[in-house]
C-alpha cells in the first residue's frame, strides 16, 4: 500500500498527516471524558475534588472548550473565581458568541467582587436579547451589584416618632406586704401601686462611612423622653451616643462599638453608662446567621454610689429565616456579671443569665406581627442589709406587637408587654403591663 503512494517519502508524509488528524480527536475525547468526570463529582457535592482534578490536567487540556466549561463551573463551586474567569475567557476567545460562557464569566466576576467587569458581561448578554427567564436572572444580579455599590457609599438613616400608652405599675412596686428588719425590731408596710398614662417622643440616626470594601466607621445617636400625666416623679429621658469600627474578613463581620448613655429621672441625673464591646456575625447559609458578642462597661449612679457596678456581658445569637415569606426567628442567649465598686454595696453584685426569643411574622406587604419571650435569672453575691437575706430574681417577659406601614416611610405600631419578676425579696417581686401605640417616620 505504501508503494502505490510513491515510496518512503510519501509514506512518512501520509503518516504525519494521519497523526495530525488523529491528535485533535484524541485530545477532544480526553477533554470530554474528563469534563464528564468533573460534572459527576460536582453533582455529588464534590466541587473541591472536581476543581483539584481539573487543575491536575489544566496544562494539557486548557483551551478545550468542553473541558474549560466544566472546569470553570468546578472552580466556581470551589471558590476559585480567578481560575473560573480564566476558563470562561478562554472559551469566549474561541467562541465569542457563546452567551452561556459569558454568563458564567459574569458570575465569576461577581462572586470575586469585580462588579464593573461583571456588569459589562451581563449587559453584553442582555444586548443579545436572551430569553425572559435569563433576562430576569441577569436583572437580579444587576440589582445586587447596585446594592453593593450603594453599600459602599456613606449612608445616613434615622427616625422620628411619638407614642402614647398606659403603664399599670409605674414604680415597679410589689403587691406584697413588706417586712423591714432593723436593729431592735421590724416593721411592715404596703407600697402603693401607681398606674398612669404616658406620652413619649424619640428619635435617632445612624451613620456608616466605608473606608474600603471591607472596613468602615459608624456612629449613632438616640434620644427618648417619656412623660407621665400624673406621676411626674417617674418622668425619664435618655440620650445614647455610639461609635466604632467595623470590618469584614473570611471569618465574618466584626464590629467594635463604644457606647455612652445618660439617663435622667424627674429632671435629675440618675444613671450614666460607658461600655465597649466586640460583636461578630457570620452567615451559615442564605437563611441562617450566627453571632457572638461581649461587652465591658461601667454604670454610675451620681446620687446612689452604692449601686455603682462594673459589668461584663457575653452572649450568642442565632437568626433563621423560615420559608420565603420573610418570617424571621431570632434567639439570643447571654450571661454576665455585675460587680459593685463600693464594698458597702456588695449586695448589688450579681451574676445573671438569660434567653430571649423573637419572631417577626410578615402578614402582607404592609402588615407584620412581632412577638417576644424572654427570661433572666439573677443571683446576688451578698445579703440585702434591710432584709438579712440574699436576693434571687426570675424575670419573665412576653410581648406582642402589630406593625403597619401605610406609606413607604411611615410605620404605625401598637403592642403590649407584660413583665413578671419573681424575687426572693418581697420588695422586688412585681408584675407590670405596658401598652401603647406609636407613629414613626423613617428616613435615609
Amino acid at each position: 500500500m505504501w508503494r502505490c503512494l510513491g515510496g518512503g517519502r510519501w509514506r512518512g508524509a501520509v503518516l504525519a498527516g494521519l497523526l495530525a488528524l488523529a491528535a485533535p480527536t484524541a485530545a477532544a475525547e480526553q477533554g470530554q471524558a474528563l469534563a464528564r468526570q468533573l460534572d459527576e463529582l460536582r453533582a455529588l457535592g464534590g466541587g473541591q475534588d472536581a476543581f483539584r482534578l481539573g487543575l491536575d490536567h489544566l496544562a494539557e487540556l486548557s483551551g478545550d472548550s468542553v473541558f474549560d466549561f466544566s472546569f470553570g463551573l468546578a472552580a466556581l463551586e470551589a471558590g476559585q473565581y480567578d481560575h473560573a474567569a480564566l476558563a470562561f475567557s478562554r472559551i469566549l476567545h474561541s467562541h465569542p458568541r457563546n452567551d452561556r460562557a459569558r454568563l458564567e464569566l459574569a458570575r465569576a466576576h461577581f462572586l470575586g467582587g469585580n462588579d464593573a467587569a461583571a456588569r459589562q458581561q451581563f449587559e453584553a448578554v442582555l444586548a443579545n436579547d436572551p430569553p425572559p427567564n435569563v433576562r430576569a436572572r441577569i436583572e437580579q444580579f444587576l440589582s445586587r451589584i447596585e446594592a453593593r455599590r450603594a453599600a459602599n457609599r456613606p449612608r445616613l438613616v434615622g427616625f422620628l416618632g411619638a407614642r402614647g400608652g398606659y403603664d399599670d405599675n409605674v414604680s415597679t412596686v410589689t403587691d406584697r406586704t413588706l417586712t423591714l428588719i432593723f436593729p431592735g425590731g421590724s416593721a411592715q408596710l404596703t407600697a402603693d401601686r401607681l398606674e398612669d398614662g404616658f406620652v413619649e417622643i424619640g428619635g435617632g440616626a445612624d451613620y456608616l462611612h466605608p473606608l474600603s470594601k471591607n472596613t468602615g466607621l459608624f456612629a449613632g445617636v438616640g434620644y427618648s423622653d417619656r412623660h407621665y400625666f400624673e406621676q411626674s416623679a417617674f418622668d425619664r429621658r435618655s440620650l445614647d451616643l455610639r461609635a466604632g469600627a467595623m470590618f469584614l474578613n473570611d471569618w465574618g463581620r466584626w464590629r467594635l462599638p463604644l457606647q455612652l448613655q445618660w439617663m435622667q429621672l424627674d429632671d435629675e441625673d440618675y444613671r450614666r453608662l460607658i461600655s465597649f464591646g466586640l460583636e461578630w456575625a457570620r452567615p451559615l447559609s442564605g437563611r441562617t446567621e450566627i453571632g457572638a458578642f461581649t461587652q465591658l462597661g461601667t454604670v454610675r449612679y451620681p446620687d446612689l454610689p452604692l449601686f455603682d457596678v462594673d459589668t461584663l456581658l457575653l452572649g450568642g445569637i442565632v437568626s433563621h429565616r423560615l420559608g420565603d415569606a420573610g418570617t424571621q426567628l431570632t434567639a439570643i442567649a447571654f450571661a454576665g456579671r455585675d460587680r459593685a465598686r463600693d464594698d458597702d454595696g456588695e449586695h448589688n453584685s450579681r451574676r445573671f443569665a438569660g434567653l430571649r426569643l423573637s419572631l417577626n411574622l410578615p402578614l402582607t406587604g404592609t402588615h407584620a406581627l412581632n412577638a417576644v419571650a424572654a427570661y433572666q435569672r439573677a443571683n446576688h453575691d451578698a445579703d440585702n442589709p434591710a432584709y438579712q437575706a440574699r436576693r434571687e430574681d426570675d424575670l419573665y417577659q412576653v410581648g406582642l406587637a402589630w406593625l403597619w406601614r401605610p406609606l413607604p416611610r411611615w410605620e404605625l405600631k401598637t403592642g403590649v408587654d407584660y413583665y413578671h419578676n419573681h424575687s426572693g425579696l418581697g420588695l422586688y417581686d412585681h408584675d407590670r403591663t405596658q401598652a401603647g401605640v406609636g407613629l414613626r417616620y423613617v428616613w435615609e
